[in-house]
């Protein structure tokens, strides 16, 4: 039975069948658990938001380390311009908060290509990890240092919510618009990861990831494929940047583009397993459910979140769900020492009774 399962669960129906239960109640979760008088449904629902967010940002990242193999680094950076580039154009211009949608993304792209063209020339992958961290820390300070356009340390908040679209309301303390409008964003950022993954480009990714030299040999163009690739990546993080941006209301640069949220993203895409879909999303959601239920204990919070990684890390190295193999030898394991156990038992009692 367990074989069937796990057979199901690698299947490629099995993995299309069982994202789309895990979709199915993530979108009518809201209406189960306002049925259900829980009475603090707006806290679950700030944290399921969060959850996606998180997740859509691993997955971005993901298309970079996971399947083509670049160390980057700067993921926060296009995060970080996507909600400035919003943020100070609802602050300054007054511009509406839903057309940050369409600039957010593009400005967090245009920064990903420059910073594409000069650092994917890099192969080694030590190389990539600092020319990135470096560029990323260089952005941080610009827009800590440039007072008068970003408002410094001082950061912006308030900004204005989405506009209310006919009788949804963005204005109140009703999370349902934004935990709906999270959801899309997280859903199409998955199915674009998905249908990317199986793709030509896909392939190209993964042959990349495996050896350039190989990958090249094949007819894959190297600078093309890793530098359409991390401009997309960049674009999804923006989506993620502008909803940050109008939802959590306060910017600071050592908030969104400082190493602590880069930090994260590696933290739940390794926790979860990369190169894979469902690895990111489930290291996003385990890790942002595991941080607020320590919320209590803030003196210990990091301690224990370091200690669930570094066990998890030492005994799954690919991630909880790319440890097929792993699960499979230690049922073999355990069936082992069952059939042992239960061997010496019947030899015992008969010695007794000798």
């Amino acid at each position: 039975m367990k074989e069937r399962f796990m057979k199901f669960f690698d299947n490629s129906i099995g993995k299309i069948g069982i994202s789309a239960v895990f979709f199915i109640v993530l979108f009518i979760f809201p209406i189960i658990l306002r049925g259900s008088g829980y009475g603090n449904e707006s806290y679950v629902e700030g944290v399921l938001i969060l959850c996606m967010m998180w997740a859509a940002m691993t997955l971005s990242w993901n298309l970079l380390m996971g399947y083509m193999g670049i160390w980057s680094l700067a993921q926060q950076v296009f995060f970080g311009i996507a909600a400035y580039t919003s943020a100070m154009l609802n602050y300054y211009f007054h511009m509406s908060p839903w057309l940050g949608f369409i600039v957010g993304p593009i400005a967090a792209a245009v920064v990903g290509l420059i910073i594409a063209i000069p650092v994917l020339r890099l192969k080694a992958a030590p190389y990539i990890i600092i020319a990135t961290m470096c560029l990323a820390e260089i952005i941080r300070l610009v827009f800590t240092n440039l007072v008068d356009l970003t408002r410094g340390e001082l950061g912006f908040w308030m900004m204005d919510s989405f506009h209310d679209i006919g009788s949804i309301n963005f204005n109140g303390v009703d999370k349902i618009p934004y935990y709906y409008l999270m959801f899309i964003i997280f859903a199409v950022i998955a199915l674009v990861c998905g249908i990317l993954a199986k793709s030509s480009t896909g392939l190209a990714m993964k042959a990349i990831r495996d050896s350039q030299e190989a990958a090249e040999s094949l007819g894959v163009d190297l600078t093309k494929t890793k530098i359409k690739v991390f401009v997309l990546s960049a674009y999804m993080a923006g989506f993620c940047g502008v909803f940050y941006a109008h939802y959590m209301k306060i910017l600071t640069p050592t908030n969104v583009f400082g190493q602590s949220m880069m930090t994260e993203f590696i933290a739940m895409n390794v926790l979860g397993g990369l190169a894979t879909v469902r690895g990111p999303i489930f290291g996003a959601f385990f890790i942002t459910i595991i941080m607020e239920s320590l919320q209590g204990i803030d003196d210990y919070k990091l301690l224990i979140y370091a200690i669930i990684l570094i066990i998890t890390t030492l005994i799954m190295p690919n991630g909880i769900l790319n440890s097929k193999a792993q699960f499979l030898s230690w049922n073999k394991k355990i069936k082992k020492l069952l059939h042992k156990n239960a061997d010496k038992q019947p030899t015992q009692m008969v010695k007794g009774d000798a």
